[in-house]
């Protein structure tokens, strides 16, 4: 069944690299589809004479993404993949943030450099302004930002996130490509901190049959809408197939605002 978000266009193997960098430097996925088999079947006997009968079976062989080109694009910069959560900060309640202003959210971050294998995991509260974000996106320079449109009040991005992100892509001189972790119309399934660490040991990220404390240091002091951004990366990452090769590296930085 044909999904909604993915339309198909071929050309000679020769010049895919070629036009699939055009792609991603518009924003574009790419996957490539090649011949597995060829098996008899499937068409007429007329088609059959002609040399057009039988069927082909095709596989996806690789997915690339902006920030995921696997080396397609040959460009030495880093190509971060920001995966962004967002839950609000209730200031009106016994045990909020007291020195957070009305507005404010607290927003979780996963930076995936999949070249160097590198994740930068953390979070910060924010102002109504987003000053903070702006930040980080000043430093980082994403090629790719990932959210979730369905997660409301548990990881989805409200108007504001969505506004500064747009102003920082539009600044860029590359752009920044948007994608959601919803694919093909379906919702976000739940994601806990538990089975994102346990996505974590499947790519060989992390030892589950560790204690906690013996995690690194980003993931044992990383929260709830930390661990909730890095349920985006590793998805969109298993996605493309960049998973285990990323994952497996098993190099986790803690996010130090202002001073990355």
């Amino acid at each position: 069944k044909p999904a909604r978000f993915m339309q198909k266009v071929g050309c000679h193997k020769d010049h895919f690299d070629a036009w699939a960098a055009r792609l991603l430097g518009q924003g574009y996925a790419v996957a490539r589809v090649e011949e597995t088999a060829r098996r008899e079947g499937g068409g007429s006997k007329a088609e059959g004479a002609k040399g057009k009968g039988g069927i082909i079976e095709r596989e996806v062989s690789a997915i690339y993404t902006p920030a995921l080109d696997r080396g397609l694009t040959r460009e030495e910069a880093a190509r971060f993949l920001l995966a962004l959560a967002e839950v609000p900060v209730r200031v009106d309640e016994a045990g909020a943030d007291e020195g957070a202003d009305e507005g404010a959210v607290e927003i979780g971050v996963a930076l995936v450099d999949a070249d160097a294998g590198e994740i930068v995991v953390g979070g910060f509260v924010d102002s109504p302004a987003r000053d903070a974000l702006a930040t980080l996106l000043a430093v980082f320079e994403p090629r790719e930002v990932i959210a979730s449109r369905t997660r409301t009040n548990k990881g989805s991005l409200t108007a504001p996130t969505l506004a500064a992100l747009r102003r920082r892509a539009a600044d860029l001189p590359d752009g920044c490509a948007f994608r959601f972790v919803e694919r093909g119309g379906a919702r976000a399934p739940e994601f806990t901190p538990e089975d994102t660490l346990a996505a974590l040991a499947h790519f060989g990220g992390v030892d589950r049959r560790s204690p906690r404390e013996r995690l690194p240091e980003a993931l044992r002091d990383a929260g709830e809408v930390a661990f909730e951004a890095l349920a985006y990366a590793v998805r969109h990452l298993a996605w493309t197939g960049a998973a285990a090769e990323t994952l497996c590296q098993g190099r986790f930085r803690k996010l130090l605002v202002g001073t990355e």
